[in-house]
């Protein structure tokens, strides 16, 4: 489930330009498929500053990337990383979506 690092309130800074509030659909999300028996494969898919020129995927159209180029974003991106983490173990200590994260 590719995500971008806004969903991280960690990490999530309303001048970004994104929308917080995106974990409970992740929840959602995991819990209609632990229903089915299936497993989830969460993807940080964009970091703070973007990690790509002129490419929206990346979080954020700009002309360099930022995130390589800034200390403060280079440090968000690892502060989303470690967010990513703990929300990914917190889902798999949760008992209705246990085992259900793969490795």
């Amino acid at each position: 489930i590719p995500f971008g690092y806004w969903l991280l309130g960690r990490v999530y800074n309303e001048s970004d330009g994104f929308v917080a509030g995106g974990e409970p659909y992740l929840a959602r999300a995991l819990g209609w498929l632990k229903q089915r028996g299936m497993h989830a494969v969460l993807d940080l898919h964009a970091l703070p500053g973007g990690q790509a020129r002129r490419q929206s995927f990346t979080g954020r159209i700009t002309p360099v990337e930022h995130f390589f180029l800034e200390d403060h974003e280079f440090e968000r991106g690892k502060r989303a990383v470690r967010a990513m983490v703990e929300l990914a173990q917190k889902y798999q200590a949760a008992a209705w979506t246990r085992r259900m994260l793969s490795r």
